[in-house]
């Protein structure tokens, strides 16, 4: 380990410490953890923006940036396009100019820096979004970005790629020399292939607003509050991106050589800390200061003596909640834990892949529901939260069930779920009562067979079932008994069948 990794390391212990260690109430612990949740170093890409190379692309040719986010908006495709091939009397030694070169020599502009025009021609044109790259470079680049942001969303249920209008050039101190660029405005975007062109033989990539949450850089609004004292000034939903930049402009105006860049850029980003740091706001979390699980954690917990680590296994048949509201099969340890979650005991359940923890939520959810309450699935992992719906699903609940992870709480998409599920009638289950009580009758029968099989009457040795096989030799074990009376078993409507001899 590196000695950063080691002193990040031992301030991350520290920490952990300070804040679980009991000494904090927890309003306190909140307000440290909250600070945390906000990087304010130059290291956050929110703060100072530099266009990795692989993962970000400038766009050039001065697109009317308020017209380009009026068309997509209103959904819009934005076509990126690529600077044609030169000609093979171009070429030297094999190669291709410089792309800027000759993009300036066929009239293509390549200035990033744009100058707020306004396009008085037709507004029904969606604006193009020239990327100075050739043909086969740029097919290459935007593969690669469009299946990471792909990945991204599989693996964490959250869309990183933006598209980011405008950015405040700043300094970090009234001494440094070195500007940084902060992005103002960052619309969740989408990255799709496109059509063949038959010029170049290359695919276009088409852009798409993914109808998420247009956001302002609240990261930017804290450091400046924080570290300048300047209040940046909010966006609202009416402005247009002109519009907020004039505003951003008059407020750091009496700022030295503070200003903003009318650029245009798409790249990644990341806002997942953001949300929990808005919820953690002392004026709205006020309810959070009394709960007590929290209190629990920050402030030691309250666990008697008598209470074990390990959770208890009950004998299901003879609890009172033994018969609880089950969509999936459960063991006795899973539905010990269905009954302690009723019961509103905090828990963790533990087990390598493939022992049924997803199956053991659903029944969670599914019991929940069943009991009029409402139930808020959380997971880091998209796979996770897919694997119970899916069950839910399968088991006719799915209607019931609400996606609310970040790709997915488009608002138009949100209403008409809503509206659909309040438009849906459902039906009990046909023979439910029934069904029921011929699996109760059944229980019985499997649990009078394991007492017989488990009792010691009826026999001069006074050994049960179990005790035989304990005591016979290992090579008699496998040989059958004779001469014993089969047990029979008898179901409603059936002929007697032995299962056992």
């Amino acid at each position: 380990m590196s000695d950063a990794g080691a002193y990040e390391s031992d301030d991350a212990s520290r920490l952990a410490g300070e804040l679980f260690g009991g000494k904090l109430a927890v309003e306190e612990a909140l307000k440290r953890l909250r600070t945390r949740l906000l990087d304010l170093s130059m290291r956050n890409r929110l703060l100072n923006y530099r266009h990795p190379k692989g993962r970000a692309v400038q766009f050039v040719n001065e697109p009317d940036l308020d017209l380009l986010f009026d068309r997509l908006e209103e959904g819009k495709v934005a076509t990126l396009a690529h600077v044609p091939d030169p000609p093979l009397s171009r070429y030297d030694e094999g190669k291709k100019p410089e792309v800027r070169t000759y993009a300036a020599e066929l009239g293509i502009g390549t200035a990033v820096e744009f100058q707020g025009i306004k396009t008085n021609g037709n507004y029904k044109r969606m604006p193009l979004l020239q990327v100075l790259q050739y043909p086969t470079d740029l097919e290459k680049f935007l593969r690669k970005v469009a299946t990471e942001a792909r990945t991204v969303v599989e693996e964490t249920g959250t869309n990183m790629l933006y598209l980011m209008f405008g950015f405040l050039e700043f300094y970090d101190s009234e001494d440094s020399q070195k500007a940084c660029l902060a992005p103002l405005i960052s619309m969740p975007a989408n990255l799709a292939k496109g059509a063949l062109d038959q010029e170049s033989r290359t695919y276009s990539y088409d852009l798409t607003y993914s109808g998420e949450d247009i956001v302002e850089n609240f990261t930017l609004r804290e450091k400046l509050r924080q570290e300048f004292r300047l209040e940046l000034p909010d966006l609202d939903p009416e402005d247009s991106p002109e519009g907020y930049f004039e505003k951003i402009q008059a407020a750091v105006s009496k700022r030295r050589n503070w200003c903003v860049r009318r650029r245009l850029s798409l790249g990644f980003l990341s806002f997942g800390k953001l949300a929990i740091w808005a919820d953690l706001d002392p004026a709205k979390a006020k309810s959070l200061l009394t709960n007590p699980l929290l209190k629990d954690i920050f402030e030691g917990g309250r666990a008697s003596s008598s209470e074990a680590f390990h959770a208890e296994d009950y004998d299901i048949d003879k609890h009172p909640d033994g018969e609880l509201p089950l969509i999936y099969d459960a063991d006795s340890s899973q539905h010990s834990a269905i009954i302690d979650v009723r019961k509103g005991i905090s828990l963790v359940i533990n087990g390598p892949p493939g022992t049924g923890k997803s199956q053991t939520i659903t029944n969670i959810i599914a019991s929940a529901m069943a009991a009029g309450k409402k139930v808020l699935f959380v997971s880091e992992k998209l796979a996770a939260l897919e694997v119970v719906k899916q069950r839910l699903g399968m088991a006719g609940l799915g209607d019931f069930c609400l996606e609310l992870h970040s790709h997915k709480t488009q608002k138009k998409k949100l209403l008409e779920n809503i509206e659909q599920r309040i438009g849906s009638r459902f039906s009990a289950p046909a023979g439910y009562t029934s069904r029921v009580e011929v699996l109760r009758e059944r229980r019985r029968t499997l649990n009078a067979y394991a007492e017989l099989l488990g009792s010691r009457i009826g026999n001069q040795l006074e050994l049960s079932a179990h005790d035989v096989f304990l005591v016979l030799p290992p090579h008699n074990r496998t040989r059958p008994i004779r001469n014993v009376a089969p047990v029979v078993r008898v179901e409603r409507g059936a002929s007697a069948q032995p299962v056992a001899a």
